[in-house]
């Protein structure tokens, strides 16, 4: 049986996990003049940090520092086996693979970090780790979790994508490199400006993104913004549990459909995919001849009535279902001017 929510919202949140920690080491021959490291990732069967259902590749220009008497920077080589070569510093003791550069720095086994308040670009994964340098190989271990947003047909004019939580998300973090299994702190005193992180979509409207978001339990969700346009919702979680290195998944499409009948807005419903937003932007005549009722599939979905439907005692807005099912959330949000609406939904 469906859930069926009027004139409220809700979301839904799925979780993939990464599997046993193993660590690979391929013995290979260094770039002249070069050392080589060979970088593995916990969890993971290979050396791997493109993301693929939960598995990881590495990428071209994919980059770490190795911390030493200096801080050097070691650059991919082979990616499919995750050789990286540079310049070992003495004493090499850590690496970090992400955030590098200026934004991460370690003293006294303390690693400090400052993640991003937006990005310009987020297609591919760039999730907090950091490794132990032994023996010219480095297992690398997560500080944090990531989130992975699909989302189609965006309307143009929107051209950033925002995730809000009600704890830090950017900014300065630390993690004990000495703990068991080290993750990320941040003790400042914070601002609202903390707790959201942008990612810009100016010429692209379908596509993924991912973005690192801190262990704990805390509310979340994810919006559509443009200039001089009301935000679009696109997901929300209330006391979500991050867990150091899960990547937590989820989709969103934007429908918009202007039929005025029940009847004719089942139709354009009837494929819909899970966790479609649709903008119902038509006066849905529930009187008009052959009106019908308005047929929910069976997929989670988020119903936007942005116009209040014509009814009457007689003859009332019908909602029912294709087929009987479990689970399945659906969310019916009228206008707020909508008093003396008669519905009637058959489950």
């Amino acid at each position: 049986m469906k859930k069926l929510f009027l004139f409220a919202t809700s979301a839904l949140m799925m979780l993939g996990s990464c599997s046993q920690d193993e660590m690979v080491n391929v013995p290979l021959m260094a770039e002249e003049g070069k050392d080589v490291i060979i970088a593995s990732i916990e969890g993971q069967p290979s050396t791997r940090m493109t993301e693929d259902n939960g598995v990881l590749s590495w990428e071209d220009n994919e980059t770490y520092v190795v911390f030493g008497d200096t801080n050097e920077t070691f650059t991919i080589s082979d990616k499919t086996t995750g050789t990286f070569s540079g310049t070992q510093p003495a004493n090499a003791k850590y690496a970090v693979y992400y955030p590098v550069g200026e934004n991460s720095t370690i003293e006294d086994n303390v690693l400090t970090i400052k993640l991003a308040s937006s990005y310009t670009s987020a297609s591919s994964l760039k999730i907090p780790m950091w490794g132990f340098y032994e023996d010219g190989a480095i297992l690398f271990k997560h500080l944090a979790a990531a989130l992975k947003v699909s989302y189609n047909d965006i309307p143009a004019g929107y051209t950033t994508l925002l995730v809000e939580a009600s704890k830090p998300i950017n900014g300065n973090f630390t993690a004990t490199l000495t703990d068991n299994l080290p993750i990320l702190f941040t003790d400042a005193t914070v601002s609202d400006e903390n707790k959201k992180l942008s990612v810009t979509i100016t010429e692209k409207q379908d596509g993924t993104f991912y973005v690192p978001l801190p262990v704990g339990t805390y509310d979340l969700k994810v919006y559509a913004q443009g200039t001089g346009k009301a935000d679009i919702e696109l997901k929300s979680w209330s006391n979500l549990t991050i867990e150091r290195k899960g990547l937590y998944r989820t989709s969103a499409t934007y429908v918009t459909i202007a039929e005025s009948t029940p009847a004719a807005v089942s139709s354009l419903i009837e494929n819909l995919q899970a966790n479609s937003i649709v903008d119902l932007t038509g006066t849905i005549d529930a009187t008009a001849d052959n009106a019908g009722s308005m047929t929910l599939p069976n997929v989670d979905a988020t119903y936007n009535f942005t116009k209040t439907p014509t009814t009457s005692e007689e003859e009332p807005l019908k909602f029912d279902e294709a087929t009987d099912s479990d689970g399945s959330k659906v969310n019916i949000n009228m206008p707020a001017d909508a008093a003396g609406l008669h519905v009637v939904i058959q489950t």
